[in-house]
């Protein structure tokens, strides 16, 4: 995927609000945010969580993204902010019981992962041309 094919979806969701184009942004993006917020949180299920909500942040400032001059460096930093964000707040309000040993590698992720736009399901990685 080229820096152009990145532009044309960011416009598209710009100009056209183009549930596919950022789909197509999504499926782009996602195992690559995945691994970054798996990085911080060490949980699958947290990093899931915190990937679609960067996805839905990422949705709503979708006028201003053609504006963004690294996309990628901007996916990076919105990830880890909200990933270490996550984790602050596990901290100060445990909700749930981290057990060491429940992050895998198996990327099991990819077949329960839904786009939170158009919710449609994650494919596998490489089922898309």
């Amino acid at each position: 995927m080229t820096e152009q094919e990145v532009r044309r979806y960011l416009r598209q969701m710009k100009e056209e609000d183009s549930e596919r184009a950022f789909h197509s942004f999504y499926n782009l993006c996602y195992d690559r945010l995945f691994r970054i917020a798996c990085y911080f949180v060490k949980h699958e299920e947290w990093a899931q969580e915190i990937v679609l909500d960067v996805f839905m942040k990422l949705w709503k400032q979708r006028t201003r993204l053609p504006e963004v001059n690294n996309i990628e460096d901007y996916c990076f930093i919105l990830t880890k902010n909200a990933s270490l964000n996550y984790l602050e707040k596990e901290n100060r309000h445990p909700s749930r019981t981290f057990r060491p040993g429940r992050f895998s590698r198996r990327h099991s992720y990819q077949r329960r992962t839904v786009c939170p736009i158009c919710q449609g399901a994650r494919p596998p990685a490489g089922a898309l041309p």
